[in-house]
């Protein structure tokens, strides 16, 4: 068991500084229409790099208590999440002023109760944007799962037989989630069966649990000074294949190439951020934007697609306004972000870190 973490809080901090502005920029609709390639790049690293961060910390023995703490601050925000703006989603249907999703194939008509009740079991992210409208809330359940995988792989407890199978599942559902995702050489109904019935998010987390053990091992182990030079070209190398290689296809990018990207390009990246950790700590926006980042991932997109229903139809988008609208997004969710943190009733009700901080709630003043 890991019991020294890799990386020191400032750093770490600071990391999440710089991977909540790119989640940002991976959901500015006003980015996506201006350079559907730089989309389709920025998911090749920048999620799957926060699921490989908490590999840093040391590890912690799993236990209810601890069990119990990862539901309150990850599972509860996420059923509430979705309680809420399902609601807000439906009563916008029946006014007409937000449009109708298109039922996923799998979802029947006669069954959307039974579908409902089931995505706040699941997390499935198709079921998560037909309900909401939005898919953003998928990344909750997959950590919270992820998480406790990490704390039963880790433990000294936990017999070799078991460790042997989470990393068996963890590796086929990671090239099946990671890798191949959506345009997979394989029916698509496949993941969506997956999603739609692995409670927790389980095979999902599993492909980022083993991404997380892959991310920590080369972390550890690839210390040559030689590695420090030619990582970062690799890296470069990779950028450059996925801009010159790209055409007016569905995805702008081949298939073929792009999975080469994903299987590499996490963890160049991984790699480079942690090597650069002490430089990016001595940044105080992005230690700022880190301390707030699981708040911050929560409340930005609505201020996206605000701008975006504002904006666009006014003006269109172009790189004034892709960078105007990703500075302003920032900004407003960093400030909205400090004000919850800043009453702890709200913060309490909205994102408690731990059983105790929710139980407190009634001995909070307002």
């Amino acid at each position: 068991m890991q019991n020294e973490s890799l990386i020191s809080r400032e750093e770490s901090t600071a990391i999440k500084g710089l991977l909540i502005f790119l989640i940002i920029l991976g959901h500015n609709s006003f980015f996506s229409s201006e350079s559907r390639i730089g989309m389709v790049y920025l998911y090749l690293f920048h999620i799957q790099a926060f699921f490989m961060l908490p590999f840093l910390y040391p590890h912690k023995k799993i236990s209810f208590i601890r069990i119990r703490d990862y539901v309150i601050r990850l599972y509860y925000p996420f059923i509430i999440l979705f309680l809420f703006l399902s609601l807000l989603n439906y009563v916008g249907n029946i006014l007409g002023v937000i449009p109708e999703n298109v039922s996923s194939q799998m979802i029947e008509t006669d069954k959307h109760w039974n579908d409902f009740l089931l995505t706040i079991l699941t997390g499935n992210g198709y079921n998560i944007d037909y309900f909401t409208g939005l898919q953003f809330l998928w990344f909750l359940p997959v950590m919270f799962s992820m998480i406790i995988l990490k704390d039963i792989y880790y433990d000294n407890d936990t017999s070799e037989i078991l460790k042997y199978l989470i990393i068996l599942c963890g590796s086929i559902f990671f090239f099946i989630y990671f890798i191949f995702g959506f345009r997979a050489p394989f029916d698509k109904s496949v993941i969506y069966l997956l999603k739609n019935y692995s409670p927790f998010a389980i095979t999902y987390a599993l492909g980022a649990f083993f991404m997380g053990v892959v991310g920590l091992w080369i972390i550890k182990n690839w210390k040559n000074s030689i590695l420090y030079i030619i990582i970062p070209i690799l890296f470069v190398f990779g950028t450059t294949i996925c801009f010159i290689l790209q055409h007016d296809g569905e995805v702008p990018i081949d298939d073929k190439v792009r999975w080469g990207l994903l299987l590499t390009m996490p963890f160049l990246f991984f790699f480079i951020v942690y090597q650069i950790r002490n430089i990016l700590s001595n940044s105080c926006l992005l230690k700022k934007l880190g301390e707030y980042s699981f708040p911050i991932y929560i409340i930005h997109p609505f201020l996206l697609k605000i701008l975006f229903i504002i904006i666009y139809p006014l003006w269109g988008t172009n790189w004034g306004i892709v960078i105007i609208s990703q500075v302003i997004t920032t900004i407003i969710s960093y400030y909205i972000a400090r004000i919850i943190y800043m009453n702890p009733y709200l913060k309490a009700i909205i994102f408690p870190n731990s059983w105790n901080e929710f139980c407190k709630l009634r001995h909070v003043k307002v």
